[in-house]
């Protein structure tokens, strides 16, 4: 809880210095002149991106368990509006405790299938970010060294499953050695959770579920940049498809490491500095950081509410997420 009020303190004074930087006469005059079409386009065009991601998360579940997989969005919007509202980004976990709930996948399964999808996120952004800066700005030249760096370790743990099936029977007398010295109840679990984390990240050896986890990536991260573009029309900033794309890029990797809870005042400033590096003013730029994370939160607190109550849950599901994110699960799956 302190960390959390610490947080939104952190968060709350640097929005006061981004408001006092810009302006407040002339932030509210932008606010106010808001074109309200375009706002409700960047809106609306949330809702299909996270449903691709969604869609994206369920078929590396298939994948792994052979079974049809239900409820994947109601999931992803209450683990998308936990993030929002729990500290650590414990949304994650409700989200595996709902896909659980519906399908009986176990969590351990449905947590390293979800980790699978989201490298590829992870991938596409340095990527993006490698492409789209070099001839951006001279001032994001700093970034390109580090950038690379993350996209290699995303390559090799994507890698990692053909590698590992290669070097199957090494592994296998390595793991016999280490689990020989534990103590028979812990070499069970240990045992369990890493069969459900492996067969999770099974996703990743099957050519034609890293085709349709590739391309519901893609339309994704498109149908983000649409939004944030429509968005950035509607302060009437002269968008251009690379200020959107770096946009996505910068705001999505910051969530990487959340400082303030949604990283309220961290994306702002990002969106300020970025935008200030194609020459856009501060009160303009600060109004599109403002009502673009507000939309977003308008949407993920909406549809996340909703999903919750359809789900017949209850707000004791929030409470025990932190405990039992640092607890063994036994899950209907691992029973069988």
């Amino acid at each position: 809880m302190k960390r959390t009020l610490l947080g939104v303190l952190l968060g709350i004074i640097i929005l006061a210095i981004l408001v006092s930087n810009a302006g407040p006469g002339k932030l509210n005059d932008v606010l106010l002149q808001a074109d309200w079409g375009w706002l409700g386009v960047g809106m609306v065009l949330k809702v299909p991106g996270m449903w691709f991601k969604s869609a994206r998360w369920a078929v590396a579940i298939r994948r792994a368990t052979g079974r049809p997989v239900t409820g994947a969005f109601s999931a992803s919007m209450i683990g998308f509006a936990g993030n929002l509202i729990l500290p650590a980004r414990l949304g994650e976990w409700v989200r595996v405790s709902v896909i659980d709930k519906r399908n009986h996948t176990g969590r351990t399964l449905a947590l390293a299938a979800l980790i699978a999808t989201q490298l590829f996120d992870l991938l596409l952004l340095a990527g993006c970010f490698l492409v789209f800066s070099a001839s951006a700005t001279d001032r994001l030249a700093g970034l390109h060294l580090p950038v690379i760096g993350l996209a290699l370790i995303v390559l090799f743990v994507l890698a990692l499953p053909v590698l590992l099936r290669r070097k199957s029977a090494t592994l296998s007398s390595w793991y016999d050695l280490i689990c020989g010295k534990m103590p028979a109840h812990l070499n069970r679990l240990f045992a369990r959770k890493l069969h459900f984390c492996l067969q999770g990240f099974s996703s990743l050896g099957s050519g034609r579920a890293l085709m349709w986890i590739m391309l519901l990536t893609l339309l994704a991260w498109g149908v983000e940049s649409l939004s944030v573009f429509a968005v950035l029309e509607a302060f009437r900033i002269d968008a251009t498809a690379r200020m959107a794309i770096m946009l996505v890029v910068f705001s999505n990797l910051s969530f990487l490491v959340p400082v303030t809870p949604g990283n309220i005042g961290i994306v702002q400033a990002i969106n300020v500095l970025l935008l200030g590096t194609f020459g856009v003013r501060q009160a303009p730029a600060l109004a599109y950081g403002v009502a673009h994370q507000g939309i977003f939160y308008v949407v993920i607190l909406g549809l996340g509410l909703i999903c919750f109550y359809r789900e017949g849950m209850s707000l004791n599901l929030l409470g025990r997420a932190g405990r039992e994110s640092r607890v063994e699960e036994v899950s209907p799956a691992s029973q069988s």
